[in-house]
This record gives C-alpha cells, sequence and structure tokens, in this order.
C-alpha cells in the first residue's frame, strides 16, 4: 500500500505527528507532503496528490473542503482534525462529511462527528514511560510554566497557586507566533526566567526538574506536551477543557482548576504525581491495543463503504440547521433594528 500524509510544514520541527507516520508505515511505504500555506508558502493541491498513484490519502490537522477532496483521484482518504482547531463547529459543518472516514485523538470531537452522521474512529494517545521516569524525588514545591497565550497568563498562575507560598515557577516567556507580548505582565521577581532553549533536550532537562507542569492553553489537539509530563510523574495543572479533561480527572491524577479559582493548600502533589504516572501506564496498554484495531480498520476494504443515516438522523440534522438559520436571522434582524438611527 502507497500512502500520502498531508500535513503541517511546522511539524517538521516539532516531530509531533511522527508516531502516526510510524503506525502507518505498518501499512506500507508513507510519502510526507508537507503544507506551508499557514504561512502563505507552498500548498498541497489535488494535481499534486493526483501526480503519484497512492493507495490512501491521510490529511493530519489539515482539513481540505469537501469539494477539494472529491478532485482526489485516490477514494479511500482518512481526515484527522484536532480538537483545537475544529472543536467549535456544528453539526451543518460536519454533515457533508459523511462520506469519509476520521480519527480522533478527543474523546469530545468524535462524539460532535458521530452526532453528525460522520463515521469516527476514538484513538487516545498515550506515550510510553521510560523504565528510569520516577516521580520520586521531584519538587513538588516548583512548577514549569510555558507561557503559550493569554489562556494561562502569569496572574493565572499566581491566582492558582496563592495557597502555597513557598511555590516557585520555572518561567518560559516565549508567546506562540501571533501573540501580542506587550499584553504580557511581568514575571514577579523570584520566578527563574527562559526565553529559548537550543534544543529538546535542554527544554525538558529544565521542565521534567519540577513537580508541577502548567499546561499552558485552555484547548488542545492531543496534549503531548502535558502528556509527557503525566509520564514521568509530574503533576499537570490546567484548565478543565478539553482534551485536559479527557485526560486528567482533577484530585485523582492531575488538577483542573478555573482561571479565577486557586488550588486547595490541602493537595498532596507527591501522590498525585504516582497516580499521573500510573494512568498514562494503563492508557498506553489501552492506546496500543486500540492501533491494532485501527491498522486493521484501514488494511480492510468496508471501512470505506458509504454510510447510511436514517431518516430520524437525517430530519433531526435539518430541524437543528432550521434552528441555527432562524438564530442567524433573529440576530441580523436584532442588529439592523438596534442600529436604526432615532427618528425623534
Amino acid at each position: 500500500m502507497q500512502i500520502a500524509i498531508v500535513d503541517h510544514s511546522f511539524h517538521q520541527k516539532t516531530g509531533s505527528s511522527r508516531f502516526f507516520c510510524e503506525i502507518l508505515e505498518q501499512l506500507g511505504g508513507v510519502t510526507h507532503f508537507w503544507d506551508d500555506s499557514w504561512r502563505s508558502g507552498d500548498v498541497v493541491t489535488p494535481d499534486v496528490l493526483n501526480a503519484s498513484r497512492f493507495d490512501l490519502v491521510v490529511f493530519w490537522q489539515v482539513l481540505w473542503s469537501v469539494s477539494a477532496l472529491r478532485q482526489l483521484e485516490c477514494r479511500r482518504i482518512l481526515l484527522i482534525p484536532m480538537y483545537d482547531d475544529v472543536g467549535d463547529r456544528g453539526s451543518r459543518k460536519w454533515f457533508p462529511y459523511r462520506q469519509y472516514f476520521f480519527v480522533s485523538f478527543s474523546i469530545t470531537l468524535h462524539r460532535q462527528l458521530l452526532a453528525s452522521g460522520v463515521r469516527s474512529f476514538h484513538l487516545q494517545y498515550y506515550p510510553s514511560v521510560e523504565n528510569d521516569s520516577d516521580s520520586c524525588g521531584k519538587d513538588y514545591r516548583r512548577a514549569f510554566f510555558w507561557e503559550r497565550n493569554q489562556d494561562v497568563n502569569v496572574e493565572t498562575v499566581l491566582r492558582w497557586f496563592q495557597n502555597f507560598p513557598e511555590f516557585r515557577v520555572h518561567h518560559h516567556a516565549v508567546l506562540d507566533p501571533g501573540h501580542d507580548v506587550s499584553d504580557r505582565v511581568p514575571s514577579p521577581s523570584g520566578w527563574e526566567v527562559s526565553t529559548w532553549f537550543a534544543n529538546k533536550a535542554d527544554y525538558l532537562l529544565i521542565s521534567q526538574s519540577c513537580g508541577i507542569y502548567i499546561a499552558p492553553r485552555a484547548r488542545e489537539g492531543i496534549g503531548m506536551s502535558f502528556l509527557e509530563a503525566m509520564a514521568v510523574g509530574q503533576v499537570v495543572v490546567g484548565l478543565p477543557q478539553p482534551t485536559l479533561n479527557e485526560y486528567v480527572i482533577s484530585g485523582q491524577n492531575g488538577i483542573l482548576v478555573p482561571s479565577q479559582e486557586s488550588i486547595s493548600p490541602d493537595t498532596d502533589w507527591e501522590q498525585l504525581g504516582r497516580a499521573a504516572q500510573q494512568s498514562v501506564v494503563l492508557g498506553r496498554g489501552r492506546y496500543l491495543q486500540s492501533v491494532l484495531r485501527l491498522v486493521e480498520l484501514l488494511r480492510g476494504p468496508t471501512w470505506t463503504a458509504p454510510i447510511y443515516i436514517s431518516w430520524p438522523k437525517i430530519c433531526l440534522w435539518s430541524v437543528e440547521n432550521l434552528w441555527e438559520r432562524a438564530l442567524e436571522y433573529l440576530r441580523a434582524a436584532k442588529h439592523k433594528l438596534v442600529a436604526r438611527p432615532s427618528m425623534d
């Protein structure tokens, strides 16, 4: 089987899609096509993919329109969007994709797709736990915080840990591209600060020396960074949103806390660290079993069969679609009424 995977070019540096390429390599040869359109670079087009004969085309965090997908000569198409990109889509936008097959790393997204009549396979990723990865001896009075955007900022962290006067932070003060650094609150006195790492090994050396890892974003696609933290026995603290809340049960293997609340002073950090690592060990076994089922599914011929939606399902979608359009009409009418100049 010859397989094409269309992927964002920034994953060339992060390598975050490499594990899935290894899954695909169990099925045959894999050719990578890097889409650079997110920074106005080269775009992968249907003609580019049609120039070679592929048995399977995979889209990793790249969601083409249905009209573009129909231009592909290969009919075996696998779509893998991420929750942080598409979590706000409604049924009306997913319904046209019912002829395609999805892999969902978020159970929330998986359920959205199924509710829209779209076929989805839920694959919850867990990294492996190295034999020498031990939560014992970690400094649970110290946290690593990479400030990626304004979902979680300095003020949020101070509020969360206000019940821990001995608490110390390593602040990696590097916002993601496109975020305004002028909005950033300066690091408080006493916090360690970094602005770059030469490589991932240097990053892990600092981040994993801390007993607490602060999840920096409200929503994730998979959550590789906090999963790596849990795998080495760090306690992950973050907002109660997907995908973090699909891995962490607050008070059992981590802490989920709204931005305006604080963490209980009675928190047993060492126990949470041990539970976090154990949850990854158990999750890894479930993940590997799911991979075996996915590989067998992709090998077989049945997953490309057309999906048939029952009349109640179509009617339910139609009513929801009609309701969404009615709300849009009412909002527009209200806006025009408010904007109308006074005749007095």
